[in-house]
C-alpha cells in the first residue's frame, strides 16, 4: 500500500528529469548556422527552452519572419532527431527517486513539450520500457503546454482524480500547466530556471534534490498511527 496521498506523479521532460540542454543547443545552432547565423551559447538554449523546439528556435530568431522559421525549422528537426540523446543524461538523483516512487506503488507519467515519438525514444533509452506507465508529447492538432487542453487529456488518461496526482517541472511553463489542470505542483531548481524566475508562479513547494520528492510526499507509517 501506497505511503502517499499521489497515486501518480506527472514529469516533465527536459530541465526536471533530463538534461537535454546540450543536444537542444546542437540542433538549433545546426539551424542557425544553416542560415548563416551565429550560433548561440548554452546559457542562451537554457532560457529559451521549455515551449517545444520549434519556440526555442523561434526565440533564438527574434525579429525573423513565419517564413524564416519555416526554412529554419525543418534543419533542426532533423538533426535533433537523429541526435536526440547524444549527451542528455538524467540528473542525478532522479533514477533513485523514481525506482523509490515505483516501489511505493506510484505510477509515473512524462508529459513533454517535445515530439512524444522522440520523447518516449529518449525516455526508453534512459530509463527502460517499463519505468513510467505513459509518455506524453506533442502530436498533431494535441496543443502544448500549457494549454489547459493538453493537461486534461494526459489527467483523463492516468484515470485518477486530479487530487491523486502530483505533477513536477522546472519552468514557468510547467508551473502553468498544473495550475491549467488544477494540480498540486513542485517546482525543482536543478533544471532551467532559478528559483527567482519560478517565485511568483503557485506551487506546492520548491525542492532543491530528487530526493527531497520522496522526503515530502512518503509519509511515515509509524509517525501516522500515532
Amino acid at each position: 500500500m501506497s505511503r502517499t496521498e499521489y497515486k501518480a506523479v506527472i514529469f516533465d521532460l527536459d530541465g526536471t528529469l533530463i538534461d537535454t540542454i546540450r543536444d537542444i543547443g546542437e540542433a538549433v545552432n545546426y539551424a542557425l548556422k544553416q542560415q548563416g547565423i551565429t550560433p548561440l551559447t548554452t546559457e542562451e538554449h537554457s532560457r529559451n527552452a521549455g515551449w517545444g523546439l520549434r519556440v526555442s528556435l523561434e526565440r533564438a530568431l527574434p525579429g525573423k519572419s513565419r517564413d524564416f522559421i519555416d526554412r529554419a525549422f525543418p534543419d533542426l528537426m532533423e538533426y535533433y532527431s537523429l541526435n536526440p540523446c547524444v549527451y542528455t543524461q538524467p540528473y542525478d538523483g532522479i533514477r533513485e527517486l523514481l525506482d523509490t516512487l515505483q516501489k511505493e506503488g506510484v505510477k509515473l507519467f512524462v508529459y513533454t513539450n517535445k515530439a512524444e515519438t522522440i520523447a518516449k525514444s529518449i525516455v526508453n533509452k534512459l530509463f527502460g520500457k517499463n519505468c513510467f506507465t505513459d509518455v506524453f508529447g506533442t502530436v498533431d492538432r494535441r496543443p502544448l503546454k500549457p494549454h489547459k487542453e493538453g493537461i486534461e487529456y494526459v489527467i483523463g488518461k492516468t484515470g485518477l482524480d486530479k487530487r491523486e496526482i502530483l505533477y513536477v517541472g522546472d519552468s514557468e511553463v510547467d508551473m502553468e500547466t498544473a495550475a491549467a489542470g488544477e494540480l498540486d505542483c513542485f517546482a525543482v531548481t536543478w533544471g532551467f530556471r532559478t528559483p527567482e524566475q519560478l517565485a511568483s508562479y503557485p506551487k506546492k513547494d520548491i525542492v532543491n534534490f530528487p530526493d527531497e520528492i520522496a522526503a515530502l510526499i512518503l509519509r511515515d507509517p509509524i509517525a501516522d498511527s500515532l
